[in-house]
């Protein structure tokens, strides 16, 4: 699932998210306007340049727009954040993912084209009172380094199909794990683990999928499905206030 990205703000979430990029085979463009950050994670990335990252003319000058992916990770500096995911935005970068502090401002960067959402601290905190409330229930699977499940859009040639028809496990190597719908009548998601062989899939529904790194994203490109990122990293606790 390698491509090219930018990581915009190079504190604690966003040097962590463009390391784990790199060593998964990305080619990573990280940026800082704190020429140390910068200098820190240097070996550590494809290539990383110091500069304001609300500088559109530089932007533009070191190709930071020629990416398949954006991270605006600014920390504490909503205004330089909002300033930055429009331009991405005017570049036609079409996946941008922000670090937000607040759902305030989860609803304006939303609200101004941001594709992914993320709240270190909020999502740190609810697995820790997961893990403390129900302290014999696995957080995470280990699945391995090749392992992954990948949530997608039900494909129009899924919906309406039962998983006897389709047959995903011969066909496709990967295993449906759950199916996500959401409800007419209210603003939320239900999931159904472990659907029926004999259940159709719901049109506008969500699935998730189980299988090698390799399987998923040869799926993906096949049925021309985008890619969802989960909404979870590290706290940035101890972040310095100018470093973005």
């Amino acid at each position: 699932m390698a491509g090219n990205y930018l990581v915009l703000g190079l504190g604690r979430f966003g040097a962590h998210i463009a390391r784990e990029l790199y060593q998964q085979g990305a080619h990573v463009l990280a940026i800082d306007k704190d020429p140390d950050a910068v200098d820190e994670i240097m070996d550590q990335v494809t290539r990383a340049v110091t500069c304001d990252a609300d500088d559109a003319e530089v932007l533009q000058a070191i190709g930071a727009f020629d990416v398949d992916i954006a991270i605006v990770a600014i920390a504490r500096a909503f205004d330089v954040t909002v300033l930055v995911t429009h331009s991405l935005i005017q570049h036609d970068i079409k996946r941008i993912v922000v670090r937000v502090e607040s759902e305030r401002q989860a609803q304006a960067i939303r609200a101004l084209g941001a594709t992914d959402i993320v709240f270190p601290e909020r999502d740190i905190a609810a697995s820790v009172a997961r893990r403390l409330i129900y302290p014999d229930l696995a957080e995470e699977i280990p699945l391995g380094a090749d392992f992954a499940v990948m949530e997608v859009p039900c494909p129009p040639e899924f919906a309406g199909k039962t998983l006897q028809e389709l047959n995903l496990r011969r066909r496709y190597k990967v295993n449906l794990i759950a199916v996500k719908r959401q409800l007419e009548d209210r603003d939320r998601e239900v999931v159904t683990p472990a659907p029926a062989p004999e259940d159709p899939l719901p049109a506008g529904s969500k699935l998730l999928l189980l299988g090698t790194l390799k399987k998923l994203d040869w799926l993906r490109k096949k049925l021309k499905l985008p890619l969802h990122v989960r909404e979870h990293d590290e706290p940035d606790e101890g972040e310095e206030g100018t470093r973005e």
